[in-house]
């Protein structure tokens, strides 16, 4: 193992953050430290030379870790596109508190009605972000790409610079000076809608279907509501996409990971193979343009200014693979997460809307087709609201409105409802396990024609013994039986009954 890697905290076997941790907005102690000693200190800027640039932002309204800014001019042979990227890694090193944090981290989440910075906000909300400050200069990474007439970059250089932000537009600013030939962006806003334009069709006609780059915001919570579209807010999401995929696309020649997407219906992954991207339809793509909030393309960055400055670079080939691996787990949690919320979101509205065409709150029996229809997909989490409605359903109403229940919530192993269903059965005895085998027995999937998952038999020997086998699938849950006495046959019987309705309890409560 690497060095590197084993210095911010990599150790044989990777740990993946917990839940608290991915989604704390609070930084350790040390990483406070270093951004307090950053903010009271100048930066020694190591940059052999840095050009001088001023251009533009487009972002939302409420967005501060603004990471690019766009800029573009006609020429003889098209287009000349410049995007700058905050250069982030000049304010900390590598294996530094805030380095090592952000590696935890992997990525921004932007959750509801706050943020989760990857890097301590009084960063990414300040002196990394290009904001239009006027007495400001931000150290800014800057990709210049050359286009021809047919859309296609036919040379790109990357160089550091300075970057003063001449004009921060937010998307209703943006439809204000776009719509009025007298603002003083007005023609500039009219030349990268007509190049992103351009870029977006070159790309339709090589390669057909395509959709944006899918990590502009890792975004978690509630989907956000407009109240009315307006066309020229997707003009100007357009206009930062089509620049960030071109950008991006460009210098994969230096990126030591890339960005993958192998099948159209998968989540796209990092790798340190460079291959095709099914959702941007094209070759060779990686992440540069957001290192303030995608650890990956601080890495990127990195072997990038390594090569500008001509140093070499710490990563080797086993860190970068293993770096690829643990940012697409946490990806893959991040995503896991929102679904889970998403789900949460619409199980909440389904309960809403049924009640008010109800006319009063909602009964277990009133779930029935929503909680089997989540059978077809037991892989899926049942949203915490849901369980938690159907759990007091369970405790205040009669078994003849849940009693349905007693299997789903043994197929779908929701530990919450089968405990206070057994709670409830042997606690106040409102159930005969003759009638619990009976729903067991008949219970199948609606789409399952050979039977269901529950076997439960009765075994006799009519001299000696009474007992029950019960079978889930194919796994043995229990048999149990008893010597029978046949001037008190029913109350052995009983006896039995009761300890196989325990034994299949707990087999599903323990596992």
């Amino acid at each position: 193992m690497s060095s590197y890697l084993h210095a911010v905290g990599f150790s044989k076997e990777i740990v993946i953050p917990s839940h608290n941790e991915l989604l704390s907005t609070v930084f350790p102690d040390e990483v406070k430290v270093q951004v307090e000693d950053i903010l009271r200190h100048w930066i020694t800027d190591n940059a052999l030379h840095r050009k001088e640039v001023e251009w533009i932002t487009i972002d939302g309204k409420n967005s501060m870790d603004l990471d690019d800014a766009i800029w573009v001019e006609k020429t003889q042979k098209g287009y000349c596109l410049f995007v700058h990227i905050s250069d982030v890694i000049e304010y900390f090193d590598e294996n530094t508190p805030i380095d090592r944090e952000a590696l935890k981290r992997t990525t921004s989440i932007y959750w509801q009605d706050h943020i989760i910075p990857m890097i301590d906000h009084r960063l990414s909300n300040d002196l990394l972000s290009l904001a239009e400050i006027p007495w400001r200069k931000n150290k800014t990474l800057t990709i210049q790409m050359d286009i021809d007439h047919e859309w296609y970059v036919v040379h790109e250089e990357i160089y550091e610079s300075h970057f003063r932000n001449k004009r921060q537009y937010n998307y209703e600013t943006f439809r204000e000076d776009f719509m009025n030939p007298d603002a003083q962006y007005h023609d500039q806003l009219g030349l990268l809608y007509e190049l992103s334009e351009k870029l977006r069709y070159q790309r339709s006609l090589a390669w057909g279907w395509f959709y944006l780059d899918d990590d502009r915001r890792l975004s978690l919570g509630k989907q956000s509501q407009y109240t009315s579209y307006n066309p020229l807010t997707r003009v100007a999401h357009d206009i930062i996409e089509s620049s960030a995929v071109a950008a991006n696309k460009s210098a994969w020649k230096i990126a030591p990971i890339y960005k993958r997407h192998d099948k159209r219906n998968d989540i796209s992954y990092y790798s340190t193979e460079s291959w095709w991207h099914t959702g941007l339809q094209i070759h060779d793509y990686t992440h540069f343009t957001s290192p303030i909030r995608r650890y990956a393309d601080t890495v990127v960055h990195r072997v990038i200014k390594n090569t500008l400055r001509q140093n070499k670079s710490s990563y080797v080939k086993n860190d970068l693979d293993r770096l690829c691996s643990y940012m697409n787990e946490i990806r893959l949690k991040i995503e896991a997460e929102r679904r889970n919320l998403r789900a949460q979101e619409r199980s909440e509205n389904f309960v809403i809307r049924t009640e008010n065409r109800l006319w009063r709150e909602i009964h277990t029996y009133d779930m029935k087709h929503y909680i089997r229809a989540s059978e077809q997909n037991s892989y899926l989490n049942i949203p915490e609201y849901i369980i938690q409605k159907m759990s007091d359903c369970i405790v205040s109403e009669p078994p003849c409105n849940w009693g349905w229940l007693i299997p789903s919530a043994l197929v779908l192993w929701q530990k919450q409802w089968i405990q206070v269903i057994y709670d409830r059965i042997c606690d106040e005895n409102i159930m005969a396990p003759v009638k619990l085998f009976s729903l067991l027995n008949k219970y199948k999937f609606y789409n399952e024609e050979n039977g269901g998952k529950f076997h439960i038999e009765e075994l006799w020997d009519k001299e000696t013994q009474y007992g029950i086998k019960c079978f889930y699938w194919d796994t043995h849950i229990c048999t149990f039986q008893e010597e029978l006495d046949w001037e008190h046959y029913r109350f052995a019987a009983q006896r039995v009954n009761i300890q196989v309705v325990q034994k299949i309890f707990q087999y599903f409560l323990e596992k």
